[in-house]
């Protein structure tokens, strides 16, 4: 008979499941007191790409940074600051006639009932893009709740063999709300202490030539200093 010493080492052993892995990843930002870092972005049709870089630094409870620059509008650059007493951003483009990440600021008070996912979710419309990385080291539960629905199966990790700490691949199908059917595919490549790596969609038909393939590289450093000037609110 195998002592019980051996098969809990190997239960302590045994490779983590997607779930356990999504939900680490999630629990690592939601955790995490401050976060700072970059996130690449490359929407491709067929020979035709676009790009977009995000700056993002972050303070717990209510100071934050996005920044955001497009191959699109190269000149335009889109801003989002808080301070924690107000935070600014672009005013979002309603018209044709409007400038895409023009000077123009909306200024607001963060009271004591403002969240981060608040501020976040205000400047939304003025943002070159929300995205799931953005999302997540927000971790407004509205959005934690909406990333969760969207991935609709959790297929087994795949570990990416020599990488220290160890990353996984997980892939499944997607789609936009619970009440939406699938609509793309998801792939997820995170590491085992939560860090997510690199989030990619494919929606399309492969076979029509169709395909659009959205993919954020991620690069964030949590719980280390951050530059607080990062933070001043931009009018």
């Amino acid at each position: 008979m195998t002592p019980l010493f051996v098969l809990l080492a190997a239960c302590q052993n045994d490779p983590p499941t997607a779930s356990e892995l999504i939900s680490r990843m999630i629990a690592h930002y939601y955790e995490a007191k401050t976060i700072s870092g970059t996130i690449d972005t490359t929407i491709q049709i067929g020979v035709e790409k676009a790009t977009i870089t995000s700056v993002l630094v972050l303070e717990r409870p209510t100071r934050l940074f996005i920044g955001q620059t497009t191959s699109v509008a190269p000149k335009a650059r889109f801003l989002l600051t808080s301070d924690g007493k107000e935070f600014s951003y672009n005013r979002p483009v309603q018209t044709s006639q409007d400038v895409v990440g023009s000077g123009a600021r909306l200024i607001e008070p963060v009271t004591e009932e403002t969240t981060l996912g608040d501020i976040y979710r205000a400047a939304g419309l003025s943002l070159a893009e929300r995205s799931v990385p953005i999302d997540l080291a927000i971790a407004d539960v509205r959005d934690l709740r909406l990333f969760k629905e969207q991935l609709v199966t959790l297929g087994e990790p795949v570990e990416v063999p020599g990488t220290e700490p160890k990353q996984y691949r997980i892939e499944g199908d997607w789609r936009l709300t619970a009440l939406e059917p699938v609509t793309a595919q998801y792939r997820i490549t995170c590491n085992e202490k939560g860090d997510l790596l690199e989030y990619e969609l494919a929606q399309g038909a492969e076979q029509a030539g169709a395909v659009v393939r959205r993919i954020w590289k991620v690069d964030f450093k949590v719980d280390e200093p951050v530059e607080k000037k990062a933070f001043t609110v931009v009018r």
